[in-house]
This record gives structure tokens, sequence and C-alpha cells, in this order.
């Protein structure tokens, strides 16, 4: 019945299953039809015997490449087929046609070039419908421009208008048919840009660019041509909607700009900050930094709080009498600090118990004697200790300082002056806890890879007398001499004498187990320090409900109105539940996952194993998708 109970039963929970090895030897004609019922049934996990040769020296690399090809090929015709929203029956080309697989490959490789052909000429006709669509736009609202602006100078007399640039001279007449911004050409708008491209600066005449710009980026263009330009620019612009942008193929907010200068030098300048907009805007972004304090005001407590000494403290929990005083916030934390503590050499001892089931299971008695009894010693006799002191603090009410206890228990231990004196003969205690936890040290690092290795050394010597004895005394010699150099590279297993006929290599076993004690000595103190992250979530938490408590719920009804009372239970609610309910409970259920994977499972679980994966049509088809 003991043994039941430590062995915990085969629970895929605990570790993995027994697999069993098994050899198939099947005739080269029946391989097809064996492999692929096999793939049917899913239980077989096939293992490469072949791990030495790469993807292109196995003896199918070309048929699986083939395959490979065409799988990808189908993929791309039914992404394609998705895309377009075409109905489409699954059927299997096999079952109506003997097609080999040279003729589906050829097939599918026509099919995949007209279908790339297609999408090459669609990719094309929509960029330049799109393009035609916003060279429409450009011109439409570039005209709506220069239209308002002949209609004031036309009215008003003069050729200051919707764009104005200047007065001609005094009571000079209008002239809708002379240039709308200055003489000769030039202030009329091409395509994309309107712009002359044999452009002659002189004085008076200016130069234009018109285009599109996505509206997010409108007021940055505009900014960056007020800045390159020195403020030597008239710049206009119109919202337009939706369009299709040609280079993206997707629905962009844009803007119809025009935008006129004068000189060569501001054209140039212009140009430049039409090819950079886009990267320059993307380097720039707007942030905020908040400085949130939340305090909580204590001073609302008024009177004096005393305790009836004749009841005593509590037996368990915390007293409620400290709520609201000056020295509540101090001993929580030092409560929480040593509740921490205990729960975390509580968890890993239980996780170096954990490890006695896998050496019971493995029959591994040599690491229960190596590891699992001095890991326990160098835990308790330190950690167990300090835990041992905080318990002995709270039930005898010792004003001792747990921090100095420990501290001068390395710098002076057969030391105890009055401010760590907790009982008497503490000073022996801690100097014998300490003496054991060093020598569990070397005891965890040096025994068992000895014995490993006098094991290896017998098992090898064990074979070379059973070849002397098999092959007689004519070949006696060259075995025993293949025998002392097997023991001298050291042979046999890896753990618990098994594995016979292996190589072992006695650097690399102690090397492991070096690794493994300083992992084990210094993860004592700091998995023990990480641990108290348990009391810092615990004390967010705690000052989080006393926040919504104090100054949501208690404020509101204080103020006496009804109404006030509603919203502010309201809000209570809401932020417990949202805050206290939700994402403080994530937290703890992140933080206890990871002590319990990092602090707790690096005491017994290895995962030296690999998973199981069976062959299976099922479980490739998902993939695939």
């Amino acid at each position: 019945m003991a043994g039941r109970l430590l062995d915990m039963g085969n629970i895929d929970l605990w570790r993995s299953e027994e697999m069993q090895l098994v050899q198939l030897m099947i005739p080269a004609d029946a391989a097809h039809d064996t492999v692929e019922a096999l793939g049917e049934i899913g239980l077989l996990q096939f293992k490469d015997l072949n791990v030495d040769k790469s993807a292109f020296q196995r003896t199918y690399a070309n048929q699986v490449r083939r395959c490979d090809e065409l799988a990808r090929k189908l993929r791309f015709f039914k992404e394609q087929i998705e895309k377009a929203g075409v109905p489409v029956a699954t059927r299997s080309l096999l079952d109506t046609a003997n097609v080999t697989m040279d003729e589906l490959e050829g097939l599918l490789e026509q099919l995949e070039r007209e279908m790339v052909e297609m999408n090459a000429n669609h990719d094309r006709l929509q960029r330049a419908a799109a393009e035609l669509a916003e060279l429409s736009l450009l011109l439409d609202c570039a005209g709506r421009f220069f239209d308002s602006a002949r209609r004031a100078a036309s009215g008003a007399g003069t050729m200051a208008g919707g764009l104005a640039a200047g007065v001609s001279g005094p009571g000079s007449t209008a002239d809708v048919s002379s240039p709308l911004l200055g003489g000769g050409g030039g202030g009329g708008l091409g395509a994309m840009e309107a712009s002359s491209s044999a452009y002659e600066p002189k004085i008076g005449r200016l130069g234009s660019i018109a285009g599109l710009v996505a509206r997010e980026r409108l007021a940055g263009f505009e900014r960056l041509l007020f800045r390159a330009t020195r403020g030597n620019n008239y710049f206009r612009s119109m919202a337009v909607g939706k369009v299709l942008d040609p280079a993206t193929g997707e629905q962009v907010d844009k803007a119809v700009f025009v935008v006129f200068f004068a000189g060569e030098r501001a054209r140039v300048k212009i140009g430049k900050v039409r090819i950079r907009i886009r990267i320059r805007l993307k380097c720039y972004k707007d942030g905020a930094i908040l400085d949130i304090e939340d305090r909580r005001d204590c001073g609302h407590h008024g009177g004096e709080l005393e305790m009836d000494r004749a009841a005593g403290p509590y037996a368990f929990g915390v007293d409620p009498i400290w709520h609201g005083t000056k020295t509540e916030l101090p001993f929580l934390n030092s409560m929480k600090m040593k509740m921490s503590i205990l729960v975390g050499v509580a968890h890993m001892n239980l996780g170096i118990i954990m490890s006695v089931l896998n050496n019971n299971y493995f029959r591994d008695r040599l690491s229960t004697i190596c590891e699992f009894v001095p890991q326990m010693i160098f835990l308790n006799g330190l950690f167990g200790y300090l835990s041992a002191l905080i318990v002995g603090k709270w039930a005898s009410g010792s004003t001792a300082d747990l921090y100095h206890v420990m501290i001068y228990m390395f710098l002076k231990p057969g030391d105890v002056d009055a401010q760590g004196f907790m009982f008497s003969g503490q000073a022996f205690v801690q100097v014998t806890l300490l003496l054991v936890a060093l020598v569990a040290v070397p005891w965890m690092l040096l025994p068992k890879p000895l014995i490993l290795k006098a094991r290896a050394e017998a098992a090898a010597k064990a074979r070379g007398e059973y070849h002397r004895l098999e092959h007689g005394d004519q070949e006696a010699g060259g075995h025993a001499a293949g025998a002392h150099a097997a023991a001298a590279h050291g042979g046999g297993g890896h753990g618990g004498g098994h594995g016979h006929g292996e190589h072992f290599e006695f650097g690399e076993v102690m090397v492991h187990q070096m690794i493994h004690t300083i992992e084990f000595v210094l993860g004592a103190v700091s998995n023990t320090a990480s641990y108290l992250r348990l009391w810092a979530l615990s004390l967010a938490h705690s000052q989080l409900s006393a926040v919504f408590y104090d100054r949501v719920l208690m404020m509101t009804i204080q103020v006496g109105s009804p109404y006030a009372m509603v919203v502010g239970f309201f809000v209570f609610a809401v932020a417990t539940l949202g805050v206290l309910m939700v994402m403080e409970s994530l937290s703890a259920f992140l933080h206890a996952l990871r002590l319990h994977w990092v602090e707790f499972q690096n005491k017994f679980y290895r995962g030296d194993g690999y998973a199981f994966v069976p062959f299976h049509f099922g479980k490739e088809h998902a993939a695939e998708e």
C-alpha cells in the first residue's frame, strides 16, 4: 500500500506513459500500403535511423521535394479561391481518374503560371484604375480652386482671389484670361505635378505642384513645406474622402493639395519633402507621461484605539484593531513577508520530496542518498531554521531581530547577543546547522560521480571477463586490453548502473553534477527570495482594496445623499470586479504559475525525453491547414 502511494500510479499528469520500441520488417512492394494503414491508425511514431544524413542525402529526397511543391501549389490555389469567394466542391482527383504524379505536376504547374499571370494583370489594371481615379479627383478639385479664384478676381477687379499672390498695379483692371498668380504660364496644374519640365525661374513667375496625400499626414506635410521653404509658399487643400491607394490597394482617406512657390530652390525642396514625407512622419510619435500617485488619507480615523488585554491576541488571523492605525502598514508588511518565506520553504521541500518519487520509480537509490538527503539537509538547515524562528517568534512574542540572527549566524557562528537571542542553546544549534549545511555541499558534489565511475569500471571489467571465457585463452589478452582501455575511459550507464555498453565520460558527469550542485545552492537563496513576490502581490491588493473602500464607497456614504451612495456603490462594484477580481487575479495566477514552474519543478522535473508524435494523416492535414 505504501509503495503504491509513493508511486502515484501511471498517470499522464505525473509522468509519461510507458512506450514500447518495435521494429517492422516490411517488403518493398507492400511498404506503401503498410505506411498508409499506419497513418490511418495514428498509433505509431517512426524513429529516424539516419539522423546523421541531411535531407538531400535521403533515399526519397526528390520525391518528397516534388510532393512538397505540389502541396504548395494546391495551398496557393486554395488561397486564391477563398480570396475570390468562389464556392468549390471538394473532391479527390485520384478518385475520378488514374492520374500519375508527372501528369498532376504538369497540370498544376500550368495552372499556377496562368493564375500568377492573371493576378499580375489584375494588379496592374487595379493600380491603373486607382491612378486614373486619383487623377480625376485631382483635376476636379484643382479646377475648383482656380474657378473660385477667377470668380473672386472678376468680382473684385483685381488679381487677388482665393489663391492671391499680389497686385499688378494701382488702378489696373482684371483680366481673367491672364495667368492666375503671375505672368506667362507656370500657374496651371498638370496631372500629378503641374510644374513645367522646362521651368525658367524669373521674378514674379510662380510654379505649382498638386497631388494627393493621406489626411493623417496632411498637417505634417504642410508644416514640413513651411519649414523647408521658410514660409515662401501658398498651400491649399481639400478633403476627398476615401479612395483606393494605388500603392497598397487599400481604401485611404486622402486630400488634394496645391502648393504654389517661387524659385527653383523652392521647387527642389518641395520635391524632396514629397518623397520623404512618408518616412519622416513615421518617425514622429506623440507621447504623454502620466504621474499617478495614489495616497491614502489615514487621518479620518479619530479617537483612541485600545486593546482588550484580558482577551489576548488573536489565535488565527489579524486583529481588526490594526485597521486605520499608523503602524498598520509596517505590521502587515512584516507579517506577509514572513508568511511568504514560510510558504516558499514548504513549497520547495515538497518539490524535493517529489524527486524521491522519481527515484523510487526508476529504482535510483544513488540519487536518493547523494542528492535528496543533502538537499533536504542544506535547505532546512538554513531556511528551515529561519522558518522555525518565524513561527517561534509568533508563538512566544519574542522581540528578537531575525535579520540580525541570520546575518550573525554566518559572521559570528558561536556568538548570540541580546538582540538576536530567542532560546537557550541557540549558539550550539546554529553552529551545528551551519556545519551540517556546509558538509551537504560536497555531499551533493562528489559521491555520485565517483560511484558511477566505479560502477562503469566494474561493468567494463565484467564484460572483459565474459569475452575471455567465451572466446578462449587465445584471444584473452586482446579482450583484456580492450576491457582495461574501456575502464580507463569509463563505461556503463549514466545513473544507477543502467545502460550497459554505453560510453561513460567521467568529466561530463562531473561537470553536470557540479552545475547541479551550484544551481541548487544558489537557487536555495534566490528561490526563497523569489517567493517574496507573494508579499508584494498581497500588499498591492490590500492597498487597492483600501483605496476603493475608503475613497470611493465610504466617502460617498459620508456625503449623505442617496444619489451619491448609488453612484459610489456602482463605481466601487465596477472597480472591485474589474481591478481586484480580474486584473489582480490574473496577476496572481501568472506569478503562481511562475513559482510552480521555476522554484518548485526545478527540484525534481528533468524533461529529458521528447514528446510522442504519432504518424497520423488527420494531424498532418490539420498542420498543413
